[in-house]
């Protein structure tokens, strides 16, 4: 280092003091301001070189405070199903809520059979898990991470999907036809096309007929589709969203019936 030149930080008492002293050199900086435009541009700019960070493969996900390895199958690490341990009536009608908020009923590719799918977070596996412990299956890397979006898991049940889709489609819910297609999946080839088509048919169209039963089914769903958020006011403010805006309807039916009169419950 040259002798007369004296480090930056050797002038100041502390850290934060050099902090305050650059905070003073800035402000007196002769640059313009950006206008308002600029910075929204630059700010557009900059999540567009976010969305194009990928994330480094994942080898485990988050539940319940642990990490998990990926991927986990049913029947090992003590997380297989019990067919004898039925689910609680309960418990049954948050998973149905939960797979209709973010699961699908989902053909083979030949055909031959149907997966039940629910995708989530890594981050957030605890739903995922109550399925691989209740139904069977197991949980997968669904995708990879994208700037500000995470890492993708999925809980996939293919061998035992008729045994699970037996028991959700007892509970009316959004996905009850598509879940009584699954559980009775022909085993004729020649039958197999038709049910696909019909089950199709059934994503695209609006369920007819639905009411809602249960809080642990607006649980369930609100766990895959809602969120919470503070309006301010000493307020507290629930939200879903849905395509199909007669599930939300019945929804605000039920909540209606049993919620206190000061709440209120709309769709928009």
């Amino acid at each position: 280092m040259h002798r007369n030149i004296v480090p930056a930080w050797r002038g100041v008492s502390s850290f934060h003091e050099f902090r305050l002293c650059n905070s003073s050199a800035l402000a007196q900086d002769s640059r313009p301001q950006l206008s308002l435009q600029q910075l929204t541009r630059r700010i557009e700019r900059l999540k567009g070189l976010q969305r194009q960070i990928r994330w480094v493969d994942i080898s485990c996900f988050s539940a319940c405070g642990d990490l998990h390895g990926l991927p986990m199958r049913a029947g090992k690490q003590g997380h297989g199903a019990s067919y004898d341990a039925k689910p609680s009536q309960e418990e049954l009608d948050y998973f149905a809520g939960f797979l209709a908020g973010d699961g699908c009923v989902a053909p083979m590719s030949n055909a031959s059979s149907c997966r039940l799918i629910i995708g989530q977070s890594s981050t957030h596996g605890e739903a995922l898990l109550m399925f691989l412990r209740a139904f069977g299956g197991g949980i997968y890397r669904q995708s990879r991470g994208l700037g500000s979006v995470k890492p993708g898991i999925q809980w996939i049940v293919s061998r035992s999907h008729d045994h699970a889709a037996a028991l959700l489609g007892t509970i009316a819910s959004s996905k009850q036809g598509q879940l009584h297609i699954a559980a009775m999946w022909p085993t004729c080839p020649s039958s197999r096309q038709a049910i696909v088509s019909e089950l199709k048919q059934l994503q695209h169209q609006t369920p007819e007929g639905f009411r809602c039963c249960s809080l642990a089914v607006v649980a369930g769903f609100f766990d895959a589709e809602g969120c919470i958020q503070l309006p301010g006011g000493n307020r507290i403010k629930l939200e879903m969203g849905q395509r199909f805006l007669q599930i939300l309807e019945a929804i605000q039916q039920f909540l209606k019936q049993r919620l206190p009169e000061n709440q209120t419950v709309s769709t928009i």
